[in-house]
């Protein structure tokens, strides 16, 4: 009876990813977009696209262990915007251990989302109360891309969550929130681990394929999450370093 148990434990994990996609995969999208928040940005981030979407952060922005004193970026993502004009949002980045605060916000760019020249209503920097609220209002536009790229200095070893709250976008004078505006990632979820590492699964560091791919790819993804609940079924839950997928 265990045995079976175990066995539709398992399917059941599998097939709430291949199908249902589950809490952890789901990239579900809001009428107004899809805010995400990217720790390890790379060249595939413009103001038309963004690569994979990384959730934990341990490195500088050379590769090299993430020390007290080092400023790196992270950029804020828009997937699927509608014709809009402006956006408004709070980055919480208050660390778990506080006191004492783990990072400053010391710069940011709206990276000129499409939006083109406008009226920027953000917070004067550096900002180190642990929110950083920001809003820009310019031109009408649409797409996927980098909404605002953010540079943060590490100023405490220490672990920090990061979050998107207060979210919102401007379409026809209106201001549309969620659920009309989705962010990806609850708080939790997104992390900057300063003179440490990131938790990493068992057997290294998780990668979660796009349940769309090719069926070569699911069936990866079907054996992975198979033996990843059979490790936490026998020997408890351990958190991933997820990296998202388009």
């Amino acid at each position: 009876m265990k045995t079976i148990r175990l066995i539709v434990l398992v399917l059941a994990v599998v097939g709430a990813a291949l199908f249902g996609h589950g809490q952890d995969t789901a990239l579900a999208d809001g009428e107004y977009g899809t805010l995400y928040i990217d720790v390890l940005p790379d060249a595939n981030n413009t103001t038309e696209t963004f690569g994979p979407v990384d959730v934990c952060r341990d490195t500088d922005d050379l590769g090299g262990p993430l020390d007290v004193g080092d400023t790196f970026i992270i950029d804020i993502l828009i997937d699927d915007a509608p014709q809009v004009l402006g956006a408004g949002l709070a980055l919480n980045y208050k660390g778990t251990d506080m006191p004492p605060a783990v990072l400053k916000v010391t710069d940011y760019d709206w990276f000129n989302w499409k939006f083109g020249s406008g009226v920027d209503m953000s917070d004067t920097m550096p900002d180190t109360d642990g929110t950083f609220s920001a809003a820009y209002e310019g031109n009408t536009t649409s797409g996927d891309g980098v909404l605002q790229r953010v540079t943060l200095e590490a100023i405490a070893n220490g672990q920090s969550d990061l979050a998107l709250t207060n979210v919102a976008v401007i379409e026809d004078g209106l201001y549309h929130y969620s659920p009309e505006v989705l962010v990806h990632d609850p708080p939790g979820e997104v992390r900057v681990v300063v003179g440490g590492l990131c938790p990493s699964p068992v057997g290294g560091t998780a990668e979660l394929p796009n349940v769309a791919d090719s069926s070569g790819r699911n069936h990866m993804a079907l054996a992975g999450l198979a033996a990843a609940a059979l490790v936490a079924l026998t020997g408890g839950a351990w958190y991933a370093r997820r990296r998202w997928l388009r």
